[in-house]
């Protein structure tokens, strides 16, 4: 399997240089900065006269206002058919035949499934190409557990990583201060990033444009203000590095994961790392993400946990709700008596082991890798629709075996 340091140089050999593709993306993992970019350009080797562009936005989700960032001028320093195509567009060439320069294969790489997303494509109008770029990040990253002898003891109920808890992510606030309230916390271990954690709650909380509940506002001031509960797992300074951590003694600490996703509020369906963090540890887990996550990750052949839990939290639309129903689920697991909670853990072995292999054994790494040259071939084949092979624009893959750069990009 190739590194995810290799990732875009493995794409764009495989898939976009030999069609004469242009390609964008970001230098730096998990940035969205328009300035921290890559640009490919297929006429190092040959020459096109139509510009054909593929735009990498594919480690974060899409926010309409950073994603429109990218379609600038900087990202093309040396197309200098796009340049012409752009003046054209804002009325500096107006005379006929001036539209042949136009970009005829426009893609936007991507992660998620959203309306948002696709209103943003269809704006652009450009292609759809969806593939789950965390899963190759997560089978690179935790490629040395199987390696390690499998941890079957656990110290607490559950285990929780809260790095960044603003914003977006404000909802894990929310679940925090609920199992405060509650009294959950010492069956588990939770994590909150404790640097400036006072200023940083009191922000969210006062901050009007904020996504938390009012009622849900008071309750995080009650249990975590002024003076917020000490709550660390490895680090009490996290960073962005942990992502890629895969310390199997840290992550075997808790038997169930309660997984923060990096989407709840909005609705789409986008996974990241996290996910397979209780995977890889062969420890079961509970959701907290958008809703239609859970049944998302099924669609990549993963079993969830819907004989021990309810699992109806996954398609409750209200974030309060959602959370209160996430937590329900974990006050029940904490009540259980410990002969049960073992009973249990040895009862949902089969699911376990098969989340597993199914990560560890290809199955998963054949299925992205088909489906994103298969998306990509899609792709290719809508922008033929309709069009002669005698079309100056007609995109000529008649060379490309497909079959083999599956086989090729899976091995």
């Amino acid at each position: 399997m190739f590194s995810l340091e290799k990732f875009y140089e493995v794409v764009y050999e495989n898939l976009l240089a030999p069609l004469h593709v242009d390609y964008m993306g970001f230098t730096r993992f998990g940035s969205s900065d328009p300035s921290e970019t890559f640009y490919k350009n297929h006429r190092e080797n040959a020459w096109c006269p139509y510009s054909r562009v593929v735009v990498a936005y594919d480690q974060e989700p899409i926010h309409t206002q950073l994603a429109s960032g990218l379609w600038n001028p900087q990202l093309l320093p040396d197309n200098e058919i796009y340049d012409v195509w752009r003046r054209e567009l804002e009325g500096r060439y107006h005379h006929q035949g001036m539209r042949h320069w136009t970009p005829d294969f426009c893609v936007f790489a991507n992660s998620e499934h959203s309306e948002e997303k696709r209103r943003f494509v269809d704006q652009l109008g450009y292609h759809d190409w969806y593939y789950f770029f965390h899963g190759f990040a997560a089978l690179d990253w935790y490629g040395n557990i199987p390696y390690r002898t499998p941890i079957d003891q656990y110290s607490r109920l559950f285990i929780t990583f809260n790095n960044l808890y603003t914003k977006k992510r404000s909802y894990r606030l929310t679940l925090v201060a609920e199992l405060l309230a509650r009294g959950l916390a010492p069956s588990g271990h939770i994590s909150m990033n404790q640097q400036d954690i006072a200023g940083k709650i009191s922000s969210e909380i006062f901050d009007s444009r904020s996504e938390i509940h009012p009622a849900d506002k008071k309750m995080i001031f009650q249990t975590m203000l002024p003076e917020p509960p000490r709550l660390v797992i490895d680090t009490d300074q996290p960073d962005g590095t942990l992502s890629a951590d895969d310390n199997l003694e840290t992550l075997c600490r808790g038997l169930w994961h309660i997984v923060t996703e990096t989407i709840y509020y909005d609705d789409k369906r986008h996974l990241t790392e996290k996910i397979f963090k209780p995977i890889v540890a062969r420890r079961p887990f509970i959701l907290a993400a958008a809703p239609g996550n859970l049944a998302y990750l099924r669609s990549y052949g993963f079993q969830t946990f819907d004989q021990w839990i309810d699992e109806r939290y996954d398609d409750e639309p209200d974030p309060g709700i959602r959370m209160r129903m996430i937590v329900d689920q974990v006050e029940r697991l904490c009540r259980l008596s410990d002969w049960d909670r073992d009973a249990m853990y040895r009862g949902m072995q089969p699911v376990l082991q098969h989340n597993y292999q199914w990560f560890y054994g290809g199955g998963f790494r054949g299925m992205i890798t088909d489906e994103l040259v298969d998306n990509f071939r899609r792709c290719v084949i809508r922008h033929n629709a309709g069009r002669q092979s005698s079309d100056a624009n007609w995109i000529d893959h008649s060379h490309m075996d497909w079959a083999d750069i599956r086989r090729r990009l899976s091995y």
